[in-house]
């Protein structure tokens, strides 16, 4: 699983194809790390706690975040990658699947305070939509990853 980072990382002169491999690889490391962080601390928290329903207001307000994290995470990630080939394109996707699986810590939260099924159902979707972008747009920072800097040529007399 991590031979496309290594490979990425060794050679001085990679492919984009390469790169796209690395930074998908990347990114879903990040993004399955912070999924399994929350899938521990749901099922911890399962076996402590007895969630208590309340209202839908929360869970209403943590799907309007989890909407709204979407934006400032691509966001983030396209300033971290802008100019800085190879540690930029790594260093977002890295962010990107950070900040992409947050409405996971979202669903965890909502459950927490007992919220309708619903809301969990549309938390999570909306993770498992941000996680496709996101591997769409981790290749984008491939191109920049492998970017050669334009030359100006001179023109001979």
């Amino acid at each position: 699983m991590l031979r496309p980072l290594q490979t990425f990382l060794k050679n001085p002169a990679p492919t984009r194809a390469e790169a796209a491999g690395a930074l998908r690889t990347l990114f879903a490391l990040a993004f399955g790390g912070q999924a399994l962080l929350a899938g521990l601390a749901w099922a911890v928290l399962g076996l402590v706690l007895e969630p208590d329903p309340t209202g839908p207001l929360t869970a209403q307000v943590l799907v309007a975040l989890g909407l709204l994290e979407m934006p400032v995470a691509l966001a983030l990630g396209t300033l971290t990658a802008r100019g800085k080939k190879r540690p930029g394109a790594l260093a977002a996707a890295l962010l990107e699947g950070v900040l992409l699986a947050v409405p996971l810590l979202y669903a965890l939260f909502a459950w927490l305070i007992g919220s309708p099924v619903l809301y969990l159902v549309l938390l999570v979707g909306l993770a498992a939509l941000f996680y496709g972008l996101g591997v769409l747009v981790v290749a984008r920072h491939a191109a920049e990853a492998v970017q050669t800097p334009q030359t100006t040529q001179t023109p001979q007399t």
